[in-house]
């Protein structure tokens, strides 16, 4: 094997608005997404499963001739063991929403230095903001799947992006090596305190207390029954923490509630007292 044929990662984002058009580095993905890879490093797209990317490739000397086949589908390929990552969220795989499955095979044994890096456009309805992304990685050698093979994913200006490990390896000419994109479950919405008591209205007897949803950074929205008994500064934001101050305005008991795009929500109860009157 020569030293000199070696991939190394070099991510590119494809832009689905770009659509191949002049510009843009990355060519559109041939009839049949075989590219045949006559100079690199270079950005090649795929599409497939309501997702437009790229898979980057490396500075280097491929073997004369070689290819590479890029296929994205939602359904698993017959030889991985669909069981263990499926496309749903059931008792076999409780934490993993699978989005894609992309195949990558190489024409000649192709020494590398690293695997390819990623980038994904999802289509609408995908919540970039909603928890973290990873790819899980399908050797034909191995008999399971390896979880957070890359990740978790980098989102910005709408893609999400992955650098592939620098581990040496040599993909083996015709055997489809299966990438898997999935969405980890959320992390649990949680507000702190619980509860929260004010002994009187006024910024003077103001107390905060915090929103957090670890590794979320989407919106976190707020609705309440405070209305004439406390007010909330801010009174939404977006994750992973929103620390929010509480004001009373009379004496009474409410409760403010907070959701995040996933459906999520946690309650604080909120206690009023002016004077040595309480209201429940």
């Amino acid at each position: 094997m020569e030293r000199g044929r070696i991939l190394v990662a070099a991510l590119t984002v494809l832009l689905a608005s770009c659509g191949g058009g002049g510009g843009s580095s990355t060519p559109a993905a041939p009839p049949g997404n075989t590219y045949v890879l006559n100079g690199l490093p270079t950005s090649l797209a795929f599409a497939g499963g309501g997702f437009t990317g790229s898979v980057s490739l490396p500075a280097g000397n491929p073997p004369l001739g070689d290819t590479i086949t890029l296929i994205a589908q939602t359904a698993p390929y017959p030889e991985s063991p669909a069981a263990q990552l499926t496309g749903a969220r059931t008792a076999a795989a409780a934490t993993h929403l699978v989005l894609v499955y992309i195949g990558v095979t190489f024409g000649f044994d192709t020494p590398a230095y690293g695997q390819p890096g990623f980038t994904f456009v999802p289509p609408p309805g995908v919540d970039l903001a909603g928890g973290p992304f990873f790819i899980a990685y399908f050797d034909p050698l191995s008999p399971t799947w390896t979880y957070g093979f890359m990740g978790p994913g980098v989102v910005s200006n709408g893609t999400l992006s992955f650098s592939g490990p620098p581990t040496a390896s040599t993909f083996k000419a015709g055997r489809r090596y299966i990438y898997a994109l999935y969405q980890d479950a959320p992390s649990p919405l949680l507000a702190s305190p619980g509860s929260l008591g004010l002994a009187g209205s006024g910024a003077s007897f103001a107390r905060s207390f915090d929103v957090t949803e670890s590794a979320y950074t989407g919106a976190i929205t707020q609705t309440n029954t405070c209305s004439g008994i406390a007010t909330f500064a801010p009174a939404s934001g977006s994750g992973p923490s929103l620390h929010v101050t509480a004001t009373g305005v009379a004496a009474g008991t409410c409760a403010v509630t907070y959701r995040d795009t996933a459906g999520q929500s946690a309650t604080v109860t909120i206690s009023v007292t002016i004077g040595s009157v309480t209201v429940d």
